[in-house]
């Protein structure tokens, strides 16, 4: 049997290369985890699933695996003291974010292990995630405030990408990446495989038709840009690795628009719950807003659409002159 691989020895880059395949240590040694077999399960969980997962997100969870088994040390892993772990997390006055964030790779690592039979039960099953003092408040952009943002922000960087980011509901990280391969220019589509499903392939397809805010924004980058590699990115400045943060720039750049406008309880993310609740409020099927967004799971596309209080009211009365004809 060879010897479980120490903490030292793992680190988050360690987590992302190609190893060395582990022997499956004995039930008993990850259920009575100390900080090597910890380490050891976590690296055998991430790389069996790397290809399910972006680079970054193996990092995340890395970090959250090793942390944990530092904390945990040479203690015997039980539930109570999963439930411990947590309880001092919480009274450490960390965001309810970081604390469920850091919950979560740990409750599915060992679901894994249970499901492949490597521990005997999942410790943290029965830990719960902390619930915010006040729900979080799912606002959307209007039609209003979103005119206000793009009047505002005409003649900057911030400009295309509230455009593209309203009138597509691509995340951030995806309008970052894009490159003039994802633009097709004859058909006037854009195709965009997200960044968080590259492990199903799916792809988002947003039509851009003539006279659109949308369209006029592409064919004004691509008039900026008379040489165009189909690899190359639309944003070359924010993927330049070599350059200091021109993302963190733009967020900031963003943020500051948002309180020079008074809109407040939202986020870039916003764009994306507002894309898919207007697609929602048209009367859009579900499947076709799965395809526009690359969605996959229908629960995930169900927890974007924030149904206004008016669309309740048309829905009730369609219901309501429906029930008259019967």
């Amino acid at each position: 049997m060879k010897k479980a691989l120490s903490l030292s020895a793992v680190s988050v880059h360690a987590l992302k290369v190609e190893r060395p395949a582990l022997e499956v240590l004995p039930r008993p040694e990850y259920t009575q985890a100390n900080k090597a077999s910890l380490a050891a399960l976590g690296m055998r969980w991430i790389k069996a699933n790397a290809h399910m997962w972006s680079s970054a997100t193996m990092g995340m969870y890395g970090r959250a695996v090793v942390s944990f088994s530092s904390w945990l040390g040479g203690r015997t892993l039980t539930p109570a003291v999963a439930q411990q772990w947590f309880d001092e997390q919480v009274a450490c006055k960390r965001t309810h974010y970081g604390v469920n964030f850091n919950l979560t790779p740990l409750r599915m690592m060992f679901k894994w292990a249970v499901e492949k039979n490597l521990v005997e039960c999942n410790p943290f099953e029965n830990v719960k995630n902390t619930i915010p003092p006040a729900p979080f408040r799912r606002d959307v952009f209007t039609r209003a405030e979103y005119v206000k943002m793009k009047d505002a922000s005409r003649g900057t960087l911030v400009f295309p990408f509230v455009v593209i980011a309203y009138n597509t509901g691509l995340r951030g990280v995806d309008i970052f990446g894009l490159q003039w391969k994802d633009i097709d220019y004859d058909q006037q589509i854009l195709r965009r495989r997200p960044q968080k499903t590259l492990r199903t392939g799916a792809e988002a397809r947003i039509p851009f038709p003539s006279g659109s805010d949308l369209a006029e924004v592409l064919f004004q980058l691509r008039a900026a840009t008379p040489e165009r590699d189909p690899e190359g990115h639309v944003f070359p400045q924010y993927n330049d690795t070599y350059r200091s943060s021109p993302r963190g720039k733009l967020k900031t750049d963003f943020a500051m628009l948002l309180k020079k406008l008074n809109i407040r309880g939202r986020r870039f993310h916003s764009f994306r719950r507002t894309f898919l609740t207007n697609l929602a409020s048209s009367g859009c099927d579900s499947v076709i807003a799965m395809h526009m967004t690359g969605i996959t799971n229908l629960n995930t596309l169900k927890h974007y659409i924030v149904p206004s209080a008016e669309a309740m009211r048309q829905a009730l009365a369609k219901a309501q002159q429906f029930s008259e004809l019967l």
